[in-house]
Order: structure tokens, then C-alpha cells, then sequence
């Protein structure tokens, strides 16, 4: 795992690397997030983005519902806030088509 990190330029110290283990998180989906646009991902976005769920999939199907390139803090807000990319497209379907990444987190909040 070290070699890998290094070789993606990362530099981690054993914190960061206990971290990464914990939670799962590798440098391998690197590659697909750059694809996405993220590039070279600080270490702690990485293991927040493992630690919630927050997926190369779930950030194609956001993009695909109208979310482009949303920043890494808004995607973990979203993940921890209960916004799916199943949530917007039930929003899309009652016609509210155009809502903002906070909008939409404040409406995951309160639906019940």
C-alpha cells in the first residue's frame, strides 16, 4: 500500500496509513475518481470519502442527475445528510428539478 500511495505522490505518515487500513480506503480508486475530475484527493478526503460511502458510482450517478463535479466536502455532506441519488430522483419526480446541494441536504433532514 505504501508503494502505491508513493507512486500517486502521496507521502503518508503511520497515522494516515492505520487510518487508510481502519477504514479500507487505497489509492486504487484514485484512478477513478481522477477520471471524475478529482484529481489527486488529500489522504483525509479519501478515508472520509470510504468512511461514508461516497463512491466513484455515487458520484457518476449524481453527475447523471444534474450534479456536476460537486466539491469533496459537499459529496460527504451529502452521504451523511441521506441525500441518494434515489432521494433526488424522487424530488425530481414531485418537479423539483433544480434544487441546490444545500436544498437538497435540508429536505433529506427533514423527510420523514
Amino acid at each position: 500500500m505504501v508503494r502505491s500511495l508513493k507512486q500517486a505522490g502521496y507521502e503518508p505518515d503511520a497515522d494516515k496509513l492505520i487510518a487508510m487500513r481502519i477504514h479500507g480506503a487505497n489509492a486504487g480508486v484514485g484512478g477513478a475518481l481522477k477520471k471524475q475530475g478529482y484529481e489527486h484527493l488529500d489522504l483525509d478526503k479519501l478515508i472520509a470519502f470510504r468512511i461514508h460511502g461516497v463512491s466513484p458510482d455515487f458520484i457518476g450517478q449524481l453527475q447523471k442527475l444534474g450534479y456536476a463535479h460537486p466539491e469533496p466536502d459537499q459529496l460527504i455532506a451529502m452521504r451523511i445528510h441521506g441525500v441518494t441519488p434515489d432521494f433526488i430522483t424522487g424530488l425530481q419526480s414531485r418537479g423539483m428539478k433544480k434544487l441546490d446541494r444545500r436544498s437538497t441536504r435540508q429536505l433529506a433532514d427533514s423527510w420523514d
